[in-house]
């Protein structure tokens, strides 16, 4: 079971790829041509569910990235010297933990 957006929106594509593949197959062992293009047409279906499924979910994480970097920019610069604190005491512990 997926725990994030990430899983869950990489579950959806898989198995909505999976069913288009199926049907494509399907399609190429069909009998009868109409039978082939009705297979054909809902495996597109499935393949554009897909596609607006990642695209909706690139689109959510672009905003939501540029949300949290605004806010550390906004942050950054309204209080400048807690940056530069938190950034020294990150180099301290990174440097710290190089030496060993």
């Amino acid at each position: 079971m997926a725990t994030n957006v990430a899983d869950i929106v990489r579950e959806h594509v898989s198995d909505t790829l999976s069913q288009a593949e199926k049907l494509l197959n399907q399609a190429a062992e069909a009998l009868s041509e109409d039978k082939a293009q009705e297979l054909r047409a809902e495996a597109n279906k499935k393949l554009q569910t897909a596609n607006e499924t990642l695209r909706q979910f690139y689109e959510d994480t672009a905003k939501r990235g540029q949300a949290v970097c605004d806010q550390v920019n906004k942050s950054v610069h309204d209080n400048p010297w807690r940056a530069i604190g938190f950034a020294v005491v990150a180099g301290v512990v990174v440097g710290l933990l190089f030496k060993k």
